[in-house]
């Protein structure tokens, strides 16, 4: 063993507070390992209470309830740091195919438009006793190769006079991105094929990433939002005007082209620009949707790159950062990008799997109770989600609804509402919901009803305890968990994967501190954390606990606090976050599913209930929580199901046991649709083979901290347990948690020193 490994063991301990090592002729003996698991907080001691992640042999669990006996834990309600919550209407008559744009005209108050990929613009009014739509535009037998479509429409502000509609879409081989008007016939209201005047034309040098937004801004000028061409595009030579949004003076008149207003900002005639005269902004890579904010002037646009949607409020003449940044990550290098010059979007939302990116950007002034947020959705989910950027709502970020399907487009009609198509081809029209304002979610957990009691220690008959085999380190803190399902809804679980939740399912966790490691009559609680089903999606709550442990308050923000404990006998600050409803989707979000303990192979194994010992799955499948057994059998064939083994239990081998660490630890984050790059997938989920997890002498993708992933016989040169081991700002996980968990340490430390090879990729 190297001199360089002797030393970053010898850290490893020392960071750890574990005993010394002992050296002798053979080198550096291996980390304690009992050492290791007594210093662990949660994983080996039983705390009182029942509080805890420690094994179960060692815990007893509350009684199972009796299903059916009525919801005591309820959580309904909008928090007062919320924007308002909407119910959505559905229209009844016309279908609309791949919509990708809905947009409105004052002047028409009981009309709406809606853009169809296939080259449709389609006229409609939802409250017309014989709803129907009204093609004015087909350009579908014109769109020719493959990506061909149209991509949006916008009306000349004197359409009521001259009829010009003005398109963006994509044809030909290769593909360019054209930009013309139209003419609708007052006699017809149809715009003839043959009326087109093209405005402009821009060839691909790759595929996707089109772009497509199309608007005129408050003096009449025609904004233009080109993709960057896609990934082909960005080593070539391409067009100046990729990547985007352009301003154009355009004429009611039928002459093609278009003419630069003198005053945008790359127009200037006494020198020349860095960028063409056309630009307005650029920096995009898929500026799919725009809109202006009616009240301010203010151009949104959802700007879709290959690992984040960005909401972009739109600014004359900058760099918005694209390809060299993307959101807050440097592209080029895959680290954080904070101090570059490059102004951080005001939001990025992460592409994982089931998340296919935002889309939207809808500044709101109607109902009021919006005013001042600008609305998006995810594509896939449904999920309406809302940022505040002005007056009483600023700051503000949060779920508003959700459809539970994919959602096509977004949009205001004439009175400046939210509408949208969803992935059924159907109009919805949102309506905030006055049950449901904010205000109306408890900020107390007694107000809750999930625990009763003195001290709120008693859980509600309602509330489902469940254990799972491999914990997810939280700083040493013990753990309580459950689980809450409606009357009658039940979990469609899945023998390797996610379990699905219905919606208004709810999962409890209480964290209780150890304050003196050496008397366990010091364990108390410090929070409790909700996630809540909704239509649209998980929203996280966390709970604060008082000094007194008589109730708990809801955080607003992420919350600091420094606690005085005793580690060993010695004084000590532990430092705990409290994690605000945006935070946690952090990790939340990037785990298909959603929700990371209850999962087959985590609840396969045995528990002590207060009624006996039994398999979970089986008490859990008891009460009729499933719609279907895992396996495929009908009944529960516990042996053939997958089961996480103990990481603590050192009877066991010890790299399927390191395995099963990074899955409760890391692998809702790094598994293919996580947070690992397009370019190379880490996936340490435990059902893989370790050639398959990509890890294995492979150099990091992100933070170039250790020269391999995993580098065998060198812990040193590893990065996952370098980043393990961080307390600063490379630190895995990277939020939530603060304190080394001694047993993942040693364990990852043992295991790449006995390493010798990289197993051979199938």
């Amino acid at each position: 063993m190297g001199l360089r490994v002797r030393m970053f063991e010898a850290r490893v301990l020392a960071s750890l507070a574990l005993a010394a090592i002992g050296c002798g002729d053979e080198g550096v003996a291996a980390p304690s390992e009992d050492s290791a698991v007594a210093d662990a907080g949660s994983a080996d001691a039983a705390p009182p209470d029942d509080a805890g992640d420690a094994p179960s042999d060692a815990a007893v669990l509350v009684p199972l309830p009796t299903r059916g006996a009525g919801q005591h834990c309820v959580l309904h309600g909008t928090p007062s740091d919320a924007l308002p919550r909407v119910e959505l209407e559905r229209a009844e008559g016309a279908r609309f195919e791949r919509a990708v744009q809905v947009l409105a005209r004052l002047s028409e108050p009981d009309a709406l438009y809606v853009v169809e990929q296939g080259g449709q613009l389609a006229r409609f009014e939802p409250d017309a006793e014989a709803p129907a739509r009204q093609v004015l535009l087909d350009m579908s037998s014109v769109l020719v190769g493959e990506g061909a479509s149209l991509l949006g429409a916008a009306f000349h502000p004197d359409y009521d006079d001259n009829g010009l509609i003005f398109v963006h879409y994509v044809s030909g081989t290769p593909l360019r991105s054209v930009v013309a008007s139209f003419r609708v016939d007052a006699a017809t209201g149809q715009a003839p094929l043959i009326s087109e005047r093209r405005v402009l034309a821009v060839t691909h040098p790759g595929e996707g990433r089109n772009g497509g937004a199309l608007l005129f801004d408050g003096d009449g000028m025609l904004l233009v939002a080109l993709g960057d061409g896609g990934d082909a595009a960005l080593g070539t030579t391409r067009d100046p005007l990729l990547g985007s949004i352009l301003r154009l003076a355009v004429t009611a008149d039928d002459v093609p082209g278009y003419a630069i207003p003198p005053d945008n900002p790359f127009a200037s005639p006494d020198e020349p620009g860095e960028r063409p005269p056309e630009v307005l902004a650029y920096g995009f890579a898929d500026p799919s949707a725009c809109h202006i904010d009616p009240a301010e002037g203010q151009l949104w646009c959802v700007d879709r790159g290959r690992l984040y949607s960005e909401l972009n409020a739109v600014q004359r003449g900058r760099d918005h950062g694209w390809p060299a940044v993307e959101n807050v990550i440097c592209v080029a290098t895959q680290e954080l990008c904070l101090d570059n010059g490059t102004e951080t979007p005001p939001l990025g939302y992460l592409h994982v799997e089931g998340l296919c990116g935002a889309i939207g950007a809808v500044p709101m002034v109607a109902p009021s109770e919006l005013e001042g947020s600008v609305i998006y959705a995810d594509a896939c989910t449904g999920a309406i989600r809302g940022l505040g950027v002005r007056g009483e709502h600023d700051r503000k970020r949060s779920a508003i609804g959700g459809t539970g399907s994919a959602i096509g487009a977004l949009g205001r009609d004439a009175s400046g509402a939210l509408v949208l198509i969803d992935g059924e081809g159907a109009l919805l029209r949102a309506r905030v919901s006055q049950d449901e304002l904010p205000g109306t979610f408890p900020e107390r957990l007694s107000e809750t009803g999930c625990f009763t009691g003195p001290e709120l220690r008693d859980p509600a008959p309602d509330l489902v305890p469940f254990d799972v085999r491999s914990p997810l380190w939280s700083d040493g803190t013990h753990k309580r968990r459950y689980m809450v399902l409606p009357a009658g809804a039940r979990i469609a679980t899945s023998d390797d994967g996610p379990w699905e939740f219905p919606t208004g399912a709810i999962m409890v966790k209480e964290f209780a501190l150890p304050f003196d490691d050496l008397d366990p009559s010091s364990v108390r609680p410090i929070e409790t954390r909700f996630m809540v089903r909704r239509a649209g999606g998980w929203e996280f709550h966390s709970f604060r606990w008082n000094d007194e442990r008589t109730d708990a308050v809801r955080v607003q923000d992420d919350v600091k606090v420094d606690f005085e404990v005793m580690r060993g006998g010695h004084p000590y600050t532990q430092r705990y976050l409290y994690p605000s409803s945006e935070t946690c989707p952090v990790c939340h979000s990037s785990s298909p599913g959603r929700v990371l303990g209850p999962r087959t192979e985590q609840l396969n194994f045995e528990v002590p209930y207060e009624g006996g010992a039994q398999n979970q799955l089986e008490a859990l499948a008891a009460l009729a929580l499933f719609d279907n057994v895992p396996g495929e059998q009908a009944s529960l064939e516990l042996d053939a199901l997958p089961r996480l083994p103990d990481p603590r239990d050192q009877t066991l081998p010890l790299e399927p046991r390191v395995r099963s660490y990074l899955q409760a630890n890391c692998a809702h984050c790094h598994q293919p649709g996580g947070y690992s790059s397009p370019d190379l997938v880490m996936d340490l989920r435990f059902s893989r083979t370790l050639a398959e997890t990509n890890i294995c002498d492979r150099e990091p993708q992100f933070f170039n901290d250790a020269p391999k992933l995993i580098a065998p016989g060198d812990p040193e040169g590893s990065a996952l347990l370098v980043r393990m081991l961080a307390t600063d700002i490379d630190r895995m996980p990277p939020v939530a948690t603060s304190e080394v968990d001694p047993l993942g340490a040693v364990l990852l430390t043992r295991w790449i020193q006995q390493l010798t090879e990289c197993p051979l990729v199938p």
